[in-house]
C-alpha cells in the first residue's frame, strides 16, 4: 500500500498566499499577483482552509468587473479573469507541492476570442492562436 502524505486541512489561504508571494518575490509579475491575492482573499476569506477551495466555489468568486474612480465598474475581460484564475492556480499548485493538499481542483482557463493583429510588413490580418506556438495568417 502507497505511503499517502497527510492533508493538513485547516492550512489558511492567507499562509499559502503570503508563501506564494514570498516564492514569487523578484518576479515582473509580482505587483499584480499581490494584487490578485487581495482580491482573492476578500472573495474567498483569508482564514478558509485551503482544502476547502473547489472548483466551484472558485469559480463562482471569478471578479466580472473592475471600479474606477474616474470610469465606474468596467467589465473584465476573459483573458483578465484568467490571470486571475492563474494565480490560484499557482497557490493551490505549490500547496500540493508543500503536501498541503492531495490534488489541487481543476480549474480550466476562460475560453477568449481570437485577437487580431496587423503584420507590420504586411497588410493583412494576423491571428494570435493561444494553444499554439507561432501565428497564423487569415
Amino acid at each position: 500500500m502507497k505511503n499517502t502524505p497527510k492533508v493538513v486541512s485547516t492550512y489558511s489561504f492567507d499562509s499559502a498566499a503570503k508563501r506564494m508571494l514570498d516564492a514569487s518575490e523578484g518576479q515582473a509579475d509580482y505587483k499584480t499577483k499581490m494584487r490578485h491575492v487581495i482580491y482573492w482573499r476578500k472573495a474567498l476569506g483569508g482564514s478558509t482552509p485551503i482544502s476547502s477551495l473547489t472548483s466551484e466555489v472558485i469559480f463562482d468568486a471569478v471578479p466580472t468587473h473592475a471600479t474606477f474612480a474616474k470610469r465606474g465598474a468596467v467589465k473584465l475581460t476573459p483573458a483578465t479573469r484568467n490571470r486571475y484564475l492563474s494565480t490560484i492556480r499557482r497557490i493551490l499548485a505549490l500547496c500540493v507541492e508543500w503536501k498541503r493538499l492531495a490534488t489541487a481542483p481543476l480549474l480550466r482557463p476562460l475560453a477568449e476570442p481570437p485577437v487580431a493583429l496587423v503584420d507590420k510588413d504586411e497588410d493583412a490580418p494576423v491571428t494570435a492562436c493561444h494553444h499554439h506556438q507561432g501565428v497564423n495568417r487569415l
